[in-house]
């Protein structure tokens, strides 16, 4: 072989080297992209909460805490109920370090360093006093403070959680309301701003109270570091309750009603920490029976599911700028929504549904595209997400009803976005091993043709 040949079969070699590498990564690209079912279980699920930055799970199923690790379908340690009846709610530190309970006897139940804990009978650091019936909570990203409700009027709060030990701890503040029984609660993740929702009573027929939840709705908004026994501000609607959230900042809050003689509506209060009194909302939207709602960190998207045909999922994507009632969503599309979670900054719109054909998990971005679907076996009822929308999970109180998913976004406009695998240890290992072939290949090809 002489020279020459030798120096062109090289180059046709390189060639050939840039490009099967460039087929990789363009291929490994496309197939990382959108949304991949890590794993599911057979199990009944009541709630289900991810950490913030997407790294572990804690999920309820009757009288069972389950706490996971996102990669695996395995739990890394349980729990379980010793009161009567099961657990209602469970809330997650946004480091997964720390995991809240619930149960529909009023108590709730806190376990510190949930992430370095194993074993199928794990005992809390400590537990609550019992206030009540079943319980809804939130928990702040730092697991310092706890805010739930118990079915009745008030709302109790609970600091420097890391703190505490044993039983029986009372709430450091308890804020009592107007409402008869109050259902909903969020919290934003400093732990500083509250938004409950629920219903009230109200006099007719003389003296005579009676109890009215299709038209007695209850809005309340608690500003903590007002040291206030009762709401910073509140406002009441003659629809029922179904949903609420609060934005990041506090300052945005959003209330879901439904009214089974008249269509629903959504509210938005803008300003929610300048507000106080008796207040009205800043707009509302939207004409449907809805059935969930959230809001982006920044309060300015605002998605709400609805039961009902032919417009159900609801999106107001500047909700920050408006004002007035009645005004239509930005965009919508015609599902049965059960559930509906939007990730911190707007981008993903999480939403299980049920339809002529079975149940969806769907992703939408801000705009109203669909990004991708996966066909559930079994109704989502509950949807939590990340902060950055990038693990989704979804239950539901049917069997084989926990999936737990990975959603890569579309590349951006100008080039792909490679995968997280090409910056592994082992791809760069393997990438080292083809390298190094190719040289000594080359080497071999001069030789011989020197």
């Amino acid at each position: 072989m002489t020279r020459k040949n030798a120096e062109i079969g090289l180059g046709l070699f390189a060639v050939l080297m840039v490009l099967t590498v460039s087929t990789i990564l363009t291929s490994s690209t496309y197939a990382q992209q959108g949304l991949y079912l890590l794993w599911t279980i057979p199990t009944e699920i009541d709630d289900v909460a991810v950490s913030a930055d997407g790294r572990y799970i804690a999920a309820i199923s009757g009288d069972t805490l389950m706490y996971y690790q996102v990669g695996s379908s395995d739990p890394l340690w349980t729990a379980s109920n010793p009161d009567i009846g099961y657990f209602s709610d469970v809330a997650i530190s946004a480091d997964g370090e720390c995991v809240v309970v619930g149960n529909d006897a009023g108590c709730i139940r806190y376990f510190k360093d949930a992430t370095s804990r194993s074993g199928s009978s794990e005992q809390p650091t400590w537990r609550s006093q019992h206030l009540g019936g079943s319980v809804t909570l939130d928990i702040s990203d730092n697991g310092e403070y706890v805010a739930f409700i118990a079915g009745g009027s008030s709302v109790y709060y609970f600091t420097g959680c890391k703190s505490k030990s044993g039983l029986d701890i009372p709430p450091d503040l308890t804020v009592s309301t107007p409402a008869a029984e109050l259902g909903h609660l969020d919290m934003t993740p400093d732990g500083r701003y509250i938004a409950v929702g629920g219903y009230i009573l109200y006099e007719e027929e003389g003296d005579r109270i009676v109890e009215e939840p299709g038209e007695s709705g209850y809005v309340a908004y608690i500003d903590i570091s007002e040291s206030s026994e009762t709401p910073t501000w509140s406002d009441e609607f003659s629809l029922e309750m179904i949903d609420i959230a609060i934005s990041d900042d506090g300052y945005g809050v959003v209330a879901a009603f439904e009214e089974y003689r008249a269509p629903g509506e959504v509210a938005y209060w803008a300003d929610a920490y300048d507000l106080s009194g008796s207040v009205g909302p800043t707009w509302t939207g939207g004409e449907d029976d809805f059935t969930c709602v959230a809001v982006s960190g920044d309060g300015n998207l605002v998605a709400a599911g609805a039961y009902s045909m032919p417009k159900s999922l609801h999106v107001w994507s500047e909700a920050r700028a408006l004002s007035g009632s009645g005004l239509e969503p930005d965009w919508s599309k015609p599902l049965q929504v059960l559930d509906v979670a939007v990730s911190r900054d707007g981008s993903v719109i999480a939403v299980s549904t049920e339809e002529a054909d079975g149940y969806y998990l769907r992703i939408f971005n801000s705009d109203g595209a669909e990004l991708d679907f996966y066909r559930l076996d079994s109704p989502g009822n509950v949807v939590s997400m990340s902060s950055d929308g990038s693990v989704i999970a979804v239950g539901g109180g049917a069997y084989d009803s926990l999936y737990v998913f990975k959603y890569i976004p579309p590349r951006p406009v100008g080039g792909p976005v490679l995968p997280t695998v090409l910056a592994t240890p082992v791809f760069k290992l393997a990438l080292a091993a083809v390298l190094a072939l190719a040289v000594a290949v080359a080497y071999m090809v001069l030789r011989r043709g020197a």
